[in-house]
């Protein structure tokens, strides 16, 4: 998926109110979790693995020419979805 301007701007000026990322990557594949770490450039964004069955990988890298489709869930419980087109 394109890393668009406005993905990387909610991102980046709004990691603090985000909640929960959810990622979802081809053949159904869905990670989720809190925002990490976040850097501009490149622009790479890892997330605390929510849904973690192996303790040692308690985090992961968003892979965007892999995703779909990212929502972006905020402590006002209002969500942005950014999709592949």
């Amino acid at each position: 998926m394109e890393i668009t301007f406005e993905l990387k701007k909610e991102f980046i000026d709004n990691t603090s109110l985000i909640q929960n990322v959810r990622v979802l990557y081809k053949k159904r594949k869905v990670v989720e979790g809190k925002p990490a770490v976040i850097t501009h450039d490149p622009f790479e964004v890892t997330i605390y693995n929510l849904d973690n069955k192996d303790d040692n990988n308690t985090s992961h890298i968003i892979d965007f020419e892999s995703a779909v489709e990212i929502a972006l869930i905020f402590s006002d419980e209002s969500i942005k979805v950014f999709k592949d087109e």
